[in-house]
């Protein structure tokens, strides 16, 4: 997290595939808030699925049809 602050995530099961399919759908709930300003990830078996949830939340954004001037 910014200002080297940690958080963890209370995971469990499909947890994180879960948050991946939230992050899919532009979900932007205060937890999906803390994920897109978090800096890096660290996941057991040194897994990147945060990481990737992140890339989604801060990725580009689509002009939706018609809205190019």
């Amino acid at each position: 997290m910014p200002g080297g602050r940690t958080e963890t995530l209370p995971g469990h099961n499909d947890y994180v595939l879960n948050l991946l399919s939230r992050a899919v759908r532009g979900d932007r709930t205060p937890e999906m808030e803390l994920i897109a300003r978090s800096q890096s990830s660290t996941e057991p078996g040194g897994a990147h699925m945060i990481d990737l949830v992140r890339a989604l939340l801060n990725g580009p954004v689509e002009d939706a049809p018609g809205t190019r001037g």
